[in-house]
């Protein structure tokens, strides 16, 4: 059986009142089920909306040789 290569991206999003304002992501790290991000993100958020914002971060993973996604 042949192995499967993981490849891997993480998705940061900056929402203000649960709404989604920017999206950024990282660069994808192929081939490793134990991806490393050393990635930096600024976001310019006036002080008046720093109760209100949020960043959220999703771990996407996917295996070569099959559609995106999947």
């Amino acid at each position: 059986r042949m192995e499967e290569r993981q490849d891997s991206y993480v998705r940061v999003t900056l929402n203000q009142h649960y709404r989604t304002v920017k999206v950024k992501r990282t660069s994808t790290v192929k081939g490793t089920d134990s991806p490393n991000f050393s990635e930096c993100f600024n976001f310019r958020v006036p002080s008046a909306q720093i109760d209100v914002t949020s960043v959220g971060l999703q771990v996407h993973q996917t295996v070569s040789g099959y559609g995106r996604g999947e």
